[in-house]
């Protein structure tokens, strides 16, 4: 026997859950899988860094528990919430007041980060002030003693992380506040800087390993591009906007608040992304106040419910007109094709320089650190220069092959910046055809390409009509220009092709169909076609199309699905 924490499934067959039920779970114990693919999402890592060192399969259900007391409240608002507040609208309420915003649609997740406002969706700071000011103002009205009512704050916060679980965000933003509010009790100046050490200190010494989570490294990053960069640049923007009058602190204000939290996390969104949000800044203008609005309605509306009908009605109607717009503006920023910037990751010490050295040069008082922060960005655009010439695909060939499962998918970058992908892996129809809902080409490929800053490949290759190897395919012809479709000659018709050949049509992209002897000639590279033949071999697989040819000082042979008859041929 052993004892832990576990990592499962929720059995198939059974009726959802609420929050906050305990299951009792059986099943088989198995150790997670690390990282699959270059740059990818690293679950056992994930997962070691919890104190989770198990996963569960073939789970099933033996029993429940009632729910944990700290849940009740979570509970309560899953089921008041889709009343009062029904349609798309709740659900993202939902994820602002609990932190759910994993249990959104992807395509409204993708609107909000495109945008940059996905931070929105997360429990931080907005929520946290809203707490305290709550709290306070209560206690204050109740003629509690201005000491006693800060005192009296901290266990309010207590009771909040316990509620909706103590995530990097929550407890960065409660232990910021905690300090600000009980350092004028103790006859300190507070110091935000120093709350956010504290706050960081705090989470390293409860769970050591949560320093490698991307969650507490951006909202670490955030909040001390904001501490470092907001008065500067809010200075340096009302300069020129002092003839507004009372409109420049108005405007100056939001947008160096919304600049500075973008320059603390750029270079993560470098990193781990490989692009950032060109809108951001203008999107946060509307996205906070919304979400400031909305998070205060939502709040309001729960409270007055056992109030009655009315007032937690108008405070609903209140929400919901605040997440609409919410949700609008997400969507129409997103929606603009220049709304983000892709950047190779290998590029990250770049955009860490450059937030660096506006940092340096913003906060400088003397000519001696203004000239540092220059030389630090000096040095941002000679290490650009060198990463432009170096690197896979620019100063050697690399050729990487993806786990996309049952499949294939390889891409051969090329000196002169060509890139070439063999099959992209299965797609919706053959996941869902094994019980799956992956699709290799939009959740392997594709991110890839967006963190090693690829926005062409000069081929895709096609090997044969199989979707374990042409599913991912139309994915990624929608998310990068493809030159060149290279298929086997010769295919049956009715094939299976078909779909994505009409949509590389529609995309402007050429379709070449090739057989033995044929040569892909890219930037000087020969790739050379030794299989299929003129008359098409009877089986699929045995049609597949066969390259060959040299990455440096290294041949490569893709053979597709070929069989033994193909095999004895060649």
């Amino acid at each position: 026997t052993a004892s832990g924490l576990l990592w499962s499934r929720w059995p198939d067959g059974s009726g959802p859950p609420n929050v906050g039920d305990v299951a009792v779970l059986g099943g088989i114990l198995a150790r997670p899988v690390g990282r699959r693919n270059p740059g990818a999402f690293d679950f056992g890592f994930y997962l070691r860094n919890r104190g989770i060192h198990a996963t569960m399969v073939r789970t099933r259900l033996l029993a429940f528990e009632p729910a944990a007391p700290r849940a009740i409240l979570s509970r309560w608002v899953y089921r008041t919430l889709p009343g009062r507040v029904p349609g798309e609208p709740g659900h993202v309420l939902r994820g602002l007041l609990l932190g759910t915003g994993r249990e959104l649609p992807d395509e409204l997740v993708e609107s909000f980060r495109r945008s940059g406002t996905v931070h929105v969706l997360a429990l931080s700071g907005l929520h946290v002030g809203f707490i305290v000011l709550i709290v306070h103002a209560v206690l204050r009205s109740l003629r509690v003693q201005r000491r006693a009512a800060r005192l009296l704050v901290l266990p309010a916060l207590v009771g909040f992380v316990l509620t909706v679980g103590a995530r990097p965000s929550v407890v960065r933003a409660s232990t910021m506040a905690a300090f600000l509010m009980a350092a004028p009790l103790l006859e300190r100046t507070p110091s935000s800087l120093n709350a956010l050490g504290a706050a960081a200190l705090a989470l390293v010494v409860a769970r050591p390993g949560c320093v490698f989570d991307l969650g507490f490294q951006l909202s670490f990053a955030a909040v001390g591009g904001i501490l470092l960069l907001h008065e500067p640049l809010a200075r340096a923007l009302r300069r020129p906007l002092v003839r507004m009058g009372p409109w420049a602190d108005r405007i100056a204000a939001p947008v160096a608040l919304s600049v500075s939290a973008h320059a603390g996390v750029a270079p993560l969104l470098v990193a781990v992304f490989g692009e950032i949000s060109v809108v951001s800044p203008i999107a946060n203008l509307a996205a906070v106040p919304l979400a400031g609005l909305s998070v205060a309605s939502g709040i309001a509306m729960l409270a007055t419910v056992p109030l009655g009908n009315w007032p937690a009605s108008a405070f609903a109607a209140c929400a919901w007109g605040s997440v609409r717009l919410l949700v609008l503006s997400a969507d129409g920023l997103a929606a603009l094709p220049w709304a983000t910037a892709r950047v190779a990751s290998r590029f990250w010490p770049v955009a860490a320089l450059c937030s660096a050295g506006l940092a340096v040069r913003l906060r400088a008082v003397s000519r001696t650190g203004r000239r540092a922060g220059l030389a630090v960005l000096t040095g941002a655009a000679v290490t650009a220069a060198v990463l432009c010439e170096t690197g896979p695909g620019i100063s050697f060939p690399r050729a990487v092959f993806f786990d996309v499962g049952q499949g294939d998918s390889i891409l051969l970058e090329l000196p002169g910046k060509q890139h070439v992908l063999v099959d992209a892996g299965p797609g919706p129809v053959c996941s869902r055809d094994k019980g799956l809902t992956r699709d290799a080409g939009r959740q392997i490929v594709l991110p890839h390409l967006k963190r090693e800053g690829i926005t062409r490949l000069t081929a895709l290759v096609v090997t044969h009509a199989h979707a374990d190897h042409f599913g991912g395919a139309a994915a990624v012809m929608r998310g990068v220009t493809v030159d060149t479709l290279v298929l086997a000659a010769g295919a049956r018709r009715e094939s299976p092709l078909d779909e994505l050949v009409e949509l590389a049509e529609s995309r402007g992209t050429i379709v070449r169909r090739v057989r033995s002897g044929d040569v892909l000639s890219i930037s000087g590279h020969l790739l050379s076609v030794i299989w299929p033949p003129g008359p098409s071999p009877a089986s699929e697989n045995d049609r597949s199309v066969v390259l060959s040819g040299r990455l440096g000082n290294s041949s490569v042979l893709l053979t597709g699905d070929v069989e033994r008859p193909a095999e004895g041929a060649l």
